[in-house]
């Protein structure tokens, strides 16, 4: 605590405290944010209703000239003109006002230390809400032991006047300059309180709305940890919910604001994403679960291509990856490439990167040749199947990420045999290669879009991309195409590779699952708008992770584009050179194994100046 406050409660018998950014902060950037949230409940056009509720209270106010305005008489006015009743629209918004409300703990730890000194105090704010809403605000949140309250509307005279600091001094029974009032307004809270003899203090301390929603869900890990949860529990609740919760709240509000009603979650990432989104979004939506993978999107897809651009859009052939292992990938075998002589041996075990250009040239020609031949193949059954789900009209497709491809291969699959299909794509966000598939769907990342995010806000979560896409692993294999079962169309499903760990992924999931519910059952809605902000606790795991979330993260499997399977930050010697920088190469969190291997606490900044060397 300020000591210069503390001095002042000290010498006082009674403390005052202002409520809203003093006593308790709300989780929007205005106040007048919250009528927008009215307006929805209202079933009212928000932006018309927002203007008319801000104009109705200035003009009740003006013509009161130094009173308050009370919340009945705007409804008075505002029901006649929504045909709304009167106290339905002051219960909604007294009920949504009390669902943004969270205690300042920086001023709840002052107002804990005068009622320990055994302090009077009195609460004095300047609000158009009732006496009971103003003090279930202030129960909910904490302040319970306090003399008196001084509501503005209450008693028709505001702070802003001076002549609401008359009636507290006159009902009190102290003699002002033993009465200290503490808040956040210069002249309402600072002058005139010091005009009517007062002591007072300015409170400087509110946040910006990011910096409240993080000290909110601070208190709120704070006072729901458990102590018996292991490792991957408390990583889940704590790291991965918010996470999550952010992303799923995100999802509903971008959904409902473009009306869309059937929503798709694509295999296998969208398996978590759709059992939070189940637990916390309401049945408004008509939610399916829909086995894809981008081998049996893309083959089928290829048929609708006729562009080696095009073609690589759909079946990108990176450097790193092998020519051998590149062919499966386009649903073909090496059999099927027996005409063409540029498969030879010794290419079929080079990278990509290693070829000339020629080379490369006629593989990928070959490649795109033969593919196209076999994908009609596999386009009938894939049709079925997306009939079959109802995969048509006006929907959205949901993901983790990040290219695009997968929905895009969807929309060109769908329109180019004549199904009538919308579709909008949510990402947790669009990484560099979504350039080549954006101007052919329609998609939006949480997180950013590819073309406005900060190099080193993209680098991070570039950095931890194997991390993520583990942590939200599904119980079963990638799909790789359809068959007919029992008259039903199902997928032909690899082995599941992440079999034996997916027991440890799934405690992270159920605890991240519990924060959701627990978060959405105390706060609900009131993060929209900043949902960003809940991934602030998975962004620092991934920049500065400590020794435990490697210890835990950094022998689990993930698989390379050459299908090898590897581990996320493997531990090495850091003296056996070459070794090392083999492991630094083959390791899927690269921040993860600099900080594993080096104990460097800036391992971030390490990757960051190592990619600037040696990528360019």
């Amino acid at each position: 605590m300020d000591k210069k406050l503390k001095s002042l409660i000290d010498r006082c018998q009674v403390v005052s405290f202002d409520i809203f950014d003093t006593l308790i902060f709300r989780k929007c950037t205005h106040p007048t944010d919250v009528f927008d949230d009215v307006a929805l409940q209202l079933e009212i056009e928000s932006a018309i209703f927002k203007e008319d509720r801000i104009q109705i209270e200035q003009r009740i106010r003006k013509q009161k000239k130094k009173g308050e305005v009370c919340i009945e008489e705007i409804y008075d006015k505002l029901h006649r003109k929504y045909d709304i009743g009167k106290e339905h629209g002051i219960h909604t918004e007294e009920t949504i006002e009390m669902g943004v409300c969270y205690a300042n703990p920086e001023i709840k730890a002052v107002y804990d230390y005068c009622i320990m000194q055994g302090k009077k105090i009195c609460i004095t704010t300047d609000m158009y809400l009732t006496e009971a809403c103003i003090s279930e605000i202030l129960a909910k949140n904490g302040y319970y032991c306090y003399d008196k309250l001084f509501i503005s509307s209450i008693y028709g005279k505001r702070k802003g006047t001076g002549q609401l600091f008359d009636i507290l001094i006159e009902k009190i029974g102290v003699p002002a300059y033993k009465i200290l009032h503490i808040g956040d307004n210069f002249l309402s809270d600072f002058l005139m309180a010091k005009r009517k003899g007062l002591k007072s203090y300015l409170y400087k301390g509110k946040p910006k709305i990011e910096n409240q929603i993080e000290l909110l869900l601070n208190e709120f890990l704070k006072n729901s940890n458990k102590a018996n949860r292991d490792f991957y529990e408390m990583f889940g609740y704590n790291i991965l919910g918010p996470a999550i919760y952010g992303y799923v709240i995100w999802l509903n509000r971008q959904l409902k604001n473009k009306g869309i009603k059937k929503v798709f979650f694509l295999a296998r990432e969208g398996q978590f994403i759709k059992r939070v989104f189940d637990t916390i979004v309401s049945d408004d939506f008509e939610k399916h679960y829909l086995f894809v993978s981008r081998r049996s999107l893309a083959v089928p897809a290829i048929s609708t291509v006729s562009t080696m651009e095009d073609f690589l859009a759909l079946r990108p052939m990176y450097n790193r990856v092998k020519v051998k292992n590149q062919i499966a990938k386009v649903g073909l075998n090496i059999s099927d490439l027996k005409d063409w002589h540029c498969f030879s041996e010794d290419n079929l075990n080079k990278v990509f990167g290693e070829l000339d250009a020629i080379t490369k040239k006629n593989i990928q020609e070959a490649l795109f040749v033969e593919s196209k031949k076999k994908s009609y193949c596999e386009l009938d059954l894939l049709l079925k199947y997306l009939n079959q789900e109802h995969v048509a009209g006006m929907l959205a497709v949901i993901d983790l990420g990040w290219n695009g491809s997968m929905q895009r291969a969807l929309v060109q699959l769908l329109k180019d045999n004549n199904v009538d299909v919308d579709i909008y794509g949510f990402f947790m966000a669009q990484r560099d290669g979504f350039y080549k598939n954006a101007s052919h769907i329609k998609n939006m990342g949480f997180l950013f879009n590819y073309d406005a995010v900060s190099a080193q806000e993209n680098l991070l979560l570039n950095s931890g991309t194997n991390l993520l896409e583990l942590l939200f692993s599904a119980d079963h294999g990638s799909t790789i195409r359809y068959t007919i079962l029992q008259d039903k169309i199902v997928p032909e499903l690899e082995d599941y590779e992440y079999a034996h760990v997916y027991p440890v992924i799934r405690r992270c999931q159920d605890a991240a699952l519990k924060f959701a519910k627990d978060f959405h059952s105390k706060y609900g809605f009131a993060v929209c708008g900043y949902e960003k902000e809940l991934f602030k606790p998975m962004y620092r795991t991934l920049k500065r992770p400590d020794r435990k979330v490697i210890q835990y993260f950094g022998n689990m499997p993930y698989s390379d584009m050459n299908e090898t399977k590897l581990v996320l930050a493997k531990k090495c010697s850091i003296f056996k050179l070459k070794d090392c920088i083999k492991a630094f190469n083959d390791s899927g969190w690269k921040v993860g194994f600099i900080k594993r291997n080096f104990k460097i606490r800036y391992s971030f900044e390490i990757y960051w100046l190592l990619r600037k060397l040696f990528n360019g």
